[in-house]
């Protein structure tokens, strides 16, 4: 019996120990298998450790330069723990002379993501007051304006990157979001109402009387400058129809007047349009019907229509080209001599300087025809201008042109073809981080000086005009 319950044990013994041994051994193979890809990973993820590791970890965090608490702040932003990187900058501010643009664009960040764009705006109009090459904060302030639906300067801004943009993909981008932009809306509608003070808005002579011929000869009140302070002021809008993928329909109609003391140089012009436009590989092109009528100082009334064509089209990174080209007939109907037809085409080349710089290169011609040949004329001119946002949020537009005339006949005073050179410098200047309902004061300086061999024809003029802008 005592060996039979050996024999048992035995038994029982082996069974137990084959048993353990092969769950020793499923459970190594199952190591085994498993061993060679969780290694990897947990070695990559102990290489790279998680932003949200090392945040966890105050003492760490604080230590970190300021360059990396940023990305990692944008980082937590962005991934919807803005609340939380909210009271990280308010406990670990950053330091240095970039401190005051980064803590202000993580604040503006920060409200954008609460759903408060119009302080999100203000924070990122501050930073690039200060500094306008930062292409990340331009860009948040791009889109912010597109959430508010403030287009005409989500635009501006669009424009601004697309011309400074290093590569033709990047500056296609743009295009794409301006593009987004006009097809949200297909009406868009403008006014502005502004003071004109001038030394000579007539562009009238300043002599009163001149030498022809050895005799003295009387100007006539109306061809003698004339100072004042006026009003100028005018709306405009289009609806733009989208016919196909790339091709728009758009109709337009604007009006637009000037007023000075008295009725005599009083302006007022009605303008309609009729367009399709192609967009093109970073480009477009638009053709157009143009009709536009004009009454003139008492009783003088002028209307004129023709054809014109236009093309912007990068040629090459941060070089754009703008250039259209028009044709007119025109009928006055009191100084009928005055009827005929002119022909103008004018280049823009642009230079994207930096992001808040572009240059422009200007250049143009015309001829100009009408009932008398003495009227006639071939016209050239070149200028350059500049767009520059300067510190302190001071944005400054400077152009100066050439102007050069060439007329046909004989003029009857001076007995020979009249010449002309006219110098046009124009100056803008604008506040672009002081806002008010969404616009900007702009103040707006011109100088004409032309010089003439025809002395009823040579004047020099000062003007100025204030008026709110949405392109800031």
């Amino acid at each position: 019996m005592l060996h039979e319950a050996l024999d048992h044990v035995s038994v029982w013994s082996k069974e137990r120990v084959i048993r353990r041994a092969l769950y020793l051994f499923l459970a190594g193979l199952i190591i085994l298998c498993t061993f060679p890809a969780t290694l990897p990973a947990q070695a990559k993820q102990a290489a790279k450790p998680n932003p949200s590791t090392i945040i966890d970890s105050d003492q760490k965090y604080a230590q970190l330069p300021d360059k990396i608490r940023l990305k990692i702040l944008l980082k937590m932003i962005r991934s919807g723990r803005h609340e939380f990187a909210a009271r990280l900058i308010a406990a670990y501010p950053f330091s240095g002379r970039r401190a005051r643009n980064r803590t202000l664009f993580v604040e503006g960040m920060i409200l954008k993501a609460r759903g408060d764009l119009d302080g999100a705006i203000g924070k990122f109009r501050s930073v690039l007051a200060d500094d306008p090459n930062l292409s990340l904060v331009r860009m948040e302030l791009a889109h912010t304006l597109f959430l508010a639906e403030r287009d005409d300067s989500a635009k501006h801004h669009l424009e601004l990157l697309r011309a400074s943009a290093p590569t033709t993909n990047a500056a296609k981008q743009f295009d794409r979001f301006i593009d987004a932009i006009d097809a949200r809306d297909p009406w868009t509608f403008d006014a502005y109402v502004s003071l004109a003070p001038s030394t000579n808005f007539n562009n009238g002579t300043s002599k009163q009387t001149i030498i022809l011929n050895g005799l003295p000869f009387q100007i006539s009140a109306n061809s003698q400058e004339k100072s004042g302070i006026g009003v100028r002021g005018g709306a405009n809008g289009s609806y733009t129809l989208r016919a196909g993928k790339t091709v728009d329909l758009i109709a337009s109609a604007g009006i637009n007047f000037t007023e000075y003391d008295g009725n005599t140089f009083d302006d007022l012009v009605f303008s309609q349009s009729l367009s399709v436009q192609k967009r093109i590989d970073v480009g477009t092109v638009v053709a157009s019907i143009i009709t536009n009528q004009r009454w003139s100082g008492i009783d003088e009334f002028s209307w004129a229509i023709g054809p014109k064509i236009a093309l912007r089209k990068q040629i090459a990174p941060k070089i754009e080209l703008y250039s259209n080209l028009r044709h007119a007939i025109i009928d006055y109907r009191i100084a009928d001599y005055r009827s005929g037809h002119i022909t103008s085409v004018e280049h823009r080349l642009s230079y994207g300087v930096a992001d808040g710089s572009i240059a422009y290169l200007i250049g143009g011609a015309q001829r100009s025809e009408s009932e008398r040949n003495f009227n006639d004329y071939w016209g050239a001119s070149a200028g350059l201008g500049l767009y520059h946002e300067a510190p302190y949020g001071i944005t400054v537009y400077a152009e100066a042109e050439l102007h050069q005339s060439w007329h046909d006949g004989v003029y009857p005073i001076i007995n020979e073809a009249r010449k002309d050179t006219r110098i046009d410098v124009d100056l803008s200047l604008t506040k672009r981080d002081f806002e008010i309902f969404g616009v900007t004061p702009q103040f707006q300086y011109s100088y004409i000086r032309n010089f003439s061999n025809s002395p009823l024809d040579r004047y020099e003029s000062h003007g100025a005009n204030l008026t709110l802008t949405k392109q800031f």
